[in-house]
This record gives structure tokens, C-alpha cells and sequence, in this order.
């Protein structure tokens, strides 16, 4: 009795394997660093935090920024008297972990030491401690929550709090930030192209609605890029424009001119825009590279700019990340007894063994993907879309457990690689 005519099989000899072989795509970046919208969102992009079900993540990121001057209202880029630099070096954790087959929970704290530079300021000097945490939730609304590695188009609802854990008012030296809190909900599609060789080809975009505290001005923060992501390992490289754009609702803005002070409406940055701007909006542009070391591992080193601002500060910023995911639970060989037969299409729903064409071992597993890859190529048979089981088997080779069924994307001549689903 057959299931799908000229099914190959494939037996995984191996004593455990992870049922759950599914996908996360994390729109843009951290290839995907941990780019989020906080109250000093210069630095930050508003991006998805999604992960597919029963996994989770570690991610450490630090970086170096540096102004050197402003945007001023019109877009023209400034220097206030007597001001030099404003600096910050930090480093942040972000930990991500599903709740449910559809919404993931994810928090983040940093810390930085900030920095000023300036010639009349009372505040310059430095500054070291926690500076900003947040905590938020994903929620898959369309597309699988275990996509795979092929075209696809999924979109994820997001909210969170950005809270600030340091008070300028005790600070003696330069501000660490505005230290508003924040709240952003908003919206993040990712849709996956086409395959580039061994590597996959993806843009994605989104948007949200910022509410900050102190009557800040709400705004819009936005971010679009595209990358490309390994099936296993391999290097990874993404493209990415973000930003924000101030909805301009600032009482403060009523009063003042043209010709106010930048010393006065940013006293604690010494009259740089990164803290205290009224209405501030800007346009980033970052470039990433990266390599994953294995299908959970991965570096990456990024450096971004702002290209265009209003009422925000012109600077630099660059750095790196480390990355470590974690896969859904394991099921063990010694807790099966049996193995589960597929029903054939179409029959009455007595169970029957499936007839297979050929018997082949699974050599690598991207569980976050999707992806298995096994000993036999096209000299064996094998072709692209053919369907194919993946079964769990003890040491001894017996057959104990279907746990997957994949469909073949690539073939060459000696291996295969294929989209898989859990059964």
C-alpha cells in the first residue's frame, strides 16, 4: 500500500533527533542582531522578535556611537558652539522565548558608558551605568509558525515597553538619554524570495506607533531590508534602511524659533541631539556581515549611519553580536515503543506500511530552518520535489518513529537537501 507513489525513505541513524525542524526568519536584522525601538531610538530599529515554537535565544551585542553634530530642523547638518562629541559604548542582552505556538515573549537590558566632549557645557565628562530594558510580545498572525526555508510571506503583530532604569535628574556628567518610557505596537512582513545557491534571499519591512512619556512627541518608527541567510553554515550579509518619524505633537515645539539655543533644548547631551531633541525624526542606513558557525551560532559585525535627520544627531555607529539559538524539545528513542505508520491517502483508515524507493541517512539537521540533508544524490535517484519520511531509529538501526515528512528543494550529485514539516 502506498502513501505517495515512489516515496523515497531515509532513515536517520541517529539516537535523538528534534521533532520540531521549523524556521525563524527575523526580519532584518540580527542575521539578526537585537534592534529594537527604545527612548533613544537612534541607534535601535523597530524589527521583528518572533521564533517558531519551542525555541529560544540568546543574543549579546555591543557597539560604539559617536556624534560629532546635529540635523537641524530643515534637514542641514550643524555643529552647536562649542561642542565637540558626544559618545556612548555599550552593550546589551536580549533573551527571546515562545510562549505558544504562535507569540514569542522577549525582554532586553543595556548598559553604556556615555561620554561628552564640550567647551562650555556643565555636563561634560562621563558616565557609566544600566541604562534602558524592555520587555515585549510577537505574535505570528499570518504564515506558518514553523515556516520553511522556501517563498513564503508571514506577518507578526508586536508590542512593547521601553523603560528607562537610570534617572538624569541624579546624574553628574552628560545624560545616558531622554528617560521616557515608551510603549510601540505595530506591524513586521517578512516574505522570502528565492534561493541563491545554498543560501536563502529575504526583505522584509514594518512599522509601529511610538507613545513616549514627558509629552515626547509620538512617532512612527519604520525599518525595510533585505538579506541573504545560509541553509546551514556559511556566511550571511544584510541591507538595511530604518528610521523614525516624529508625528511633531511636542508642546515644546511652540516655542521655539529658528534661532533657539541647541544648548537649551538639549542641555544634558551639551547641545547634541541625542537626548532632549523636540520632534526629532531621522533616516539610518546599516550594513551587516556575518558568518553562522553552526545552524544556531552566529557572529556578525555591523556598521550604521544616519543619512538625513530632523531635530536628531548626525553620528556613527558600529560594532558586534553574538548569537546562540536554541531548538525545540528532543524526543528520545528509548520512550518509543513503536513506530507510527502513515494512513494512505484515501483509505478506510485501517494503517498500512508505506512501500519506499530507496533508504538514505541524514548527515546535517537546521532545525530553526527547516532543513535536513542526507548522504544520497541524483546517481541515487533522487529529484527535486519528491516527497520524503524521515524516521527515528535506535542504535541498533531498528526503525522506532515517522517524526517528519520533507520535500526535496536541491539535489546534486552525492546529497539533497529538502523543506521538512513535523508529523
Amino acid at each position: 500500500m502506498h502513501f505517495i507513489r515512489k516515496c523515497p525513505f531515509f532513515s536517520s541513524r541517529v539516537k535523538r533527533v528534534t521533532p520540531s525542524l521549523r524556521a525563524t526568519f527575523l526580519v532584518g536584522i540580527l542575521g539578526c542582531t537585537p534592534q529594537l525601538s527604545w527612548a533613544e531610538y537612534y541607534l535601535h530599529s523597530w524589527e521583528a522578535q518572533g521564533l517558531p515554537t519551542g525555541h529560544s535565544l540568546v543574543r549579546i551585542q555591543s557597539g560604539y556611537y559617536s556624534s560629532g553634530g546635529n540635523f537641524d530642523s530643515t534637514g542641514s547638518a550643524f555643529i552647536p558652539s562649542g561642542f565637540s562629541s558626544y559618545s556612548q559604548l555599550s552593550s546589551d542582552l536580549l533573551m527571546a522565548t515562545t510562549l505558544g505556538r504562535r507569540s514569542t515573549f522577549y525582554g532586553r537590558l543595556e548598559w553604556a558608558r556615555a561620554e561628552l566632549q564640550s567647551q562650555i557645557s556643565p555636563v561634560a565628562g562621563s558616565n557609566f551605568a544600566v541604562t534602558e530594558a524592555t520587555a515585549g510580545l510577537s505574535l505570528r498572525l499570518m504564515g506558518s509558525d514553523r515556516p520553511i526555508f522556501g517563498k513564503g510571506l508571514s506577518l507578526d503583530f508586536q508590542t512593547q515597553v521601553d523603560f528607562p532604569l537610570y534617572s538624569n535628574q541624579n546624574l553628574i556628567g552628560p545624560s545616558l538619554g531622554d528617560g521616557t518610557l515608551d510603549v510601540t505596537t505595530g506591524l513586521i512582513a517578512q516574505l522570502n524570495l528565492s534561493q541563491v545557491g545554498d543560501s536563502l534571499f529575504s526583505i522584509s519591512g514594518g512599522a509601529g506607533y511610538t507613545h513616549r512619556s514627558d509629552q515626547f512627541s509620538t512617532a512612527v518608527p519604520w525599518s525595510m531590508d533585505a538579506r541573504v541567510t545560509p541553509q546551514f553554515t556559511g556566511f550571511k550579509t544584510r541591507v538595511q534602511a530604518s528610521g523614525v518619524q516624529s508625528l511633531k505633537d511636542d508642546p515644546r515645539s511652540n516655542s521655539v524659533t529658528v534661532n533657539t539655543p541647541a544648548l537649551t533644548i538639549a542641555p544634558g547631551a551639551g547641545g547634541g541631539y541625542f537626548s532632549g531633541a523636540i520632534n526629532p525624526s531621522i533616516l539610518n542606513l546599516r550594513v551587516e556581515a556575518g558568518y553562522f558557525f553552526t545552524p544556531s551560532i552566529a557572529v556578525d559585525l555591523f556598521a550604521a549611519t544616519s543619512t538625513w535627520g530632523q531635530n536628531s544627531p548626525n553620528g556613527k555607529y558600529m560594532g558586534l553580536s553574538f548569537t546562540a539559538r536554541l531548538g525545540g524539545p528532543e524526543t528520545s528513542s528509548e520512550d518509543v515503543t513503536e513506530r507510527r505508520r502513515p494512513k494512505p491517502k484515501g483509505s478506510d483508515g485501517v494503517e498500512g506500511f508505506v512501500n519506499y524507493g530507496a533508504e538514505a541517512k541524514v548527515v546535517r539537521v537546521h532545525d530553526q530552518l527547516g532543513l535536513v540533508k542526507i548522504d544520497k544524490g541524483s546517481h541515487d535517484g533522487f529529484k527535486v520535489g519528491q516527497t520524503i519520511d524521515i524516521f527515528q531509529t535506535k542504535k541498533n538501526g531498528d526503525v522506532v518513529n515517522l517524526i517528519a515528512r520533507g520535500t526535496i528543494t536541491q539535489v546534486t550529485a552525492n546529497d539533497v537537501c529538502c523543506c521538512t514539516q513535523c508529523c
